[in-house]
């Protein structure tokens, strides 16, 4: 086994550098929430909820190439299981009805996004975190109702977290003993840690339902945070417009909160922060290589008519649209590339099919890890570093002969 692990490090580059955060294992979904009072002066920590919408790649490259690495919490029902070859989604995530009923706006014409967007999100340093399937408001869901809501969104992340650290945000920031108990009761659910409350809390949504100027949104939250004792704390935002979906608010915002947060000398945390998680070898797929860009352009798609309605709308063949082709190291790319095709390592193929989402092969011929993990694969290998690999391979297999 340790010679086959060798070879995996040899072949595709798995890092086993120290550095991601410590496994949890204990229960740790508890009835009171985690917030970011504890955090220092003068330091925030930004999150965003309810996505991925057209926009929040965008966002998270405009993030990370501040420095800043956020939380995007997700809600599953967002994501599509299958995509034709067209790069329409024929086959959107499960969904259900909240047993109180639906609590987002309807959306007549819903979209959805290839889970290879969690792994680019992911590579850009960002955490990506569960906000359950549906965004109901939790406290009113049936036992069978509430586990289902939490785990099937952490199947999804599951196939993309690959430190261990797994958290969890209640939709409307909703919860209580009995929610706490009933998820608790589900085998395996004792990794996620939360609920992770906030606050600095705006009502960007708002601001989008209203059509206030991205300015005005931007002063709101200022004013919040400058008024709390150590002016610190959790940002709650949502990268997805409830109101207004697809609308680009949510980066145009960020775009002016970031450098006035700067200016006026405040420092950006994570959550691993707030946490205070301590460093534990980890073994993530490589990060997209550095003259790799985002995808060129979102490929839109449709749902079949079956297919479940988005927070109470009716179920169309409207155009909901995903993510392009993944820049190079991202994830999904073709020609078997993905976890799990000829040189990938362990896991199933990429996402939406048996070459994964994301069309081409992505820049600089890179290829990635599919959805479920595994490690990157440079297309392009020096004789050298062939040559050095190739000496490896015949080692192994002298002591296996032995």
């Amino acid at each position: 086994m340790k010679h086959r692990w060798l070879l995996c490090a040899a072949l595709v580059g798995c890092s086993t550098e120290v550095g991601a955060p410590q496994a949890i294992v204990d229960e740790v979904l508890t009835t009171g929430q985690i917030n970011g009072s504890g955090l220092p002066a003068k330091t925030v920590v930004l999150t965003y909820d309810d996505g991925p919408d057209d926009h929040t790649l965008e966002l998270a490259h405009y993030l990370a190439d501040q420095g800043v690495r956020a939380t995007f919490f997700v809600n599953g029902r967002r994501f599509c299981k299958t995509f034709d070859e067209a790069g329409k989604c024929t086959v959107p995530q499960d969904t259900r009805r909240c047993t109180n009923g639906q609590m987002q706006a309807a959306v007549a014409m819903p979209k959805y996004y290839p889970e290879s967007w969690l792994d680019e999100v992911r590579s850009l340093g960002h955490r990506i975190a569960n906000h359950t399937q549906d965004h109901c408001h939790m406290p009113g869901q049936s036992m069978e109702d509430a586990i289902w809501e939490v785990k099937t969104t952490q199947d999804i992340l599951d196939r993309h977290i690959c430190d261990n650290v797994f958290l969890l945000r209640a939709p409307f920031g909703e919860w209580n003993a009995t929610v706490v108990s009933r998820v608790n009761s589900m085998m395996g659910f004792t990794k996620i840690v939360g609920p992770i409350n906030w606050d600095v809390d705006g009502n960007d949504w708002d601001c989008w339902q209203k059509g206030k100027s991205p300015q005005a949104c931007t002063d709101g939250y200022m004013a919040l945070l400058e008024a709390r004792p150590n002016k610190n704390g959790i940002f709650l935002m949502h990268d997805r417009p409830e109101f207004n979906v697809t609308y680009e608010g949510p980066l145009l915002m960020a775009k002016l909160l970031v450098p006035r947060l700067k200016a006026a000398g405040y420092k950006f945390a994570t959550m691993d922060e707030v946490l205070k998680l301590t460093p534990k070898p980890a073994m993530c797929p490589m990060a997209p290589a550095p003259d790799a860009g985002p995808a060129d352009a979102m490929m839109t798609g449709s749902a079949d008519a079956a297919a479940p309605a988005e927070a109470g709308g009716t179920a169309t063949d409207a155009a909901p649209s995903s993510t392009g082709g993944a820049p190079g190291g991202s994830t999904g790319g073709a020609s078997g590339g993905g976890t799990g095709g000829s040189r990938g390592t362990g896991g199933a193929p990429g996402a939406g099919g048996d070459e994964g989402t994301g069309g081409d092969e992505g820049g600089a011929g890179k290829r990635a890890s599919g959805s479920s993990g595994g490690c990157a694969i440079g297309a392009a290998s020096s004789p050298a570093t062939i040559s050095t690999l190739l000496a490896i391979v015949a080692l192994v297999l002298r002591r296996r002969r032995r």
